[in-house]
């Protein structure tokens, strides 16, 4: 559950910015949440 939580915080920040909110996702999950 805290994974969905910080993925949509994050997905939700960078949704403003000039970048792809998927590619930052797939970064932060494979960079962290990758066991």
């Amino acid at each position: 559950m805290f994974q969905e939580i910080i993925s949509g915080i994050v997905q939700g920040i960078f949704e403003w910015l000039p970048v792809s909110s998927e590619g930052v996702l797939f970064l932060l999950q494979a960079n962290f949440f990758d066991p």
